[in-house]
């Protein structure tokens, strides 16, 4: 029959408290989420992509229908730009929030 070491089985009983005290306060454990640089500029690039692309498409086709090539699609474009730099300004603000609360 092998022992296992002393140390091992109280580091592992301190945890097992450490979490017992945190579940009956009301306390979440926190979570070792790591997020990757290039995920995050993964989803930052596809953010602003998605509202410019939307914007001109969205010019193209009222350009077309109303026959004013330019004109509705410059104005969905810049719609498109605000809606995307929107998105990736809160994606930024999502994220200091949740390190924040990973922080403490």
């Amino acid at each position: 029959m092998t022992k296992k070491p002393i140390r091992q089985d109280i580091k592992n009983l301190s945890d097992l408290e450490k979490q017992i005290k945190n579940l009956k306060s009301g306390k979440k454990a926190k979570k070792n989420v790591s997020t990757s640089g290039v995920g995050l500029g993964m989803k930052v690039a596809t953010d602003l992509l998605a509202g410019v692309l939307v914007g001109v498409f969205i010019g193209y086709n009222l350009d077309s229908y109303f026959e004013t090539k330019p004109l509705w699609l410059i104005v969905f474009l810049m719609f498109g730009l605000g809606a995307g730099i929107s998105n990736v300004i809160k994606t930024a603000n999502r994220l200091e929030q949740e390190n924040k609360k990973n922080k403490l």
